[in-house]
């Protein structure tokens, strides 16, 4: 059990950094690419791109729970609960759109149930391996929260002074990767994680020579 929490949050860290750095400028340059790609971009595409990316990134925080679930063997609980939450989706999108607000106000809500779902796995899982959510908190949501503040800085900053061409979207690109894959180093990995990092570099390094 304390070698699946740990692999739990290794995976969920890693699995939502990787993520970051894939998404981070694409979320930044989604109107270039968009106006790129379709020349005439409808309404709200861009916007419903951009939280498309960032509802992935707050799912990500939770979907490996469910290969936990699988792995204790008492899914049905489990995936009624999750089913329940997710078909949520449906009518409350309708009730805001209903009361009149932006065609985006839907995946907002999307993001709300899959932080939501966070919580519920979070305690369902909890108790099969028994995690406190304080040790999920302290070991994954509070480390990949400071990678995400940390790496949005310099890129959001150098968005804003920079206009839309490919050379500064490859400039933004190179360094919104680079800043995640520093802020990850730094403070989204244990002592262990960067020294196994560093070895496994110095490793390559020496084969090659």
């Amino acid at each position: 059990l304390d070698e699946m929490k740990k692999l739990l949050y290794r995976s969920t860290r890693f699995s939502y950094c990787l993520l970051l750095a894939l998404s981070l400028p694409i979320i930044l340059k989604m109107d270039y690419i968009l106006h790129l790609w379709l020349k005439d971009v409808p309404d709200y595409t861009t916007g419903f791109c951009q939280l498309v990316l960032v509802s992935s990134l707050v799912s990500t925080l939770s979907n490996l729970m469910a290969q936990v679930a699988r792995a204790y063997g008492k899914i049905r609980n489990y995936q009624v609960v999750v089913s329940l939450f997710l078909v949520l989706n449906f009518p409350l999108s309708f009730i805001v759109l209903k009361f009149g607000f932006s065609p985006l106000s839907t995946m907002c809500v999307n993001i709300g149930i899959q932080s939501l779902l966070l919580l519920v796995r979070l305690a369902m899982t909890g108790k099969m391996i028994r995690m406190t959510s304080m040790d999920f908190i302290k070991n994954v949501l509070v480390q990949v929260s400071s990678v995400t503040l940390a790496s949005i800085i310099f890129p959001v900053i150098l968005c804003s002074l920079l206009d839309n061409s490919f050379l500064d979207f490859i400039c933004v690109s190179i360094v919104s990767f680079g800043c995640v894959c520093l802020a990850t180093y730094c403070l989204g990995m244990n002592r262990n994680e960067r020294q196994y990092i560093v070895s496994m570099l110095l490793k390559g390094v020496n084969k090659k020579r």
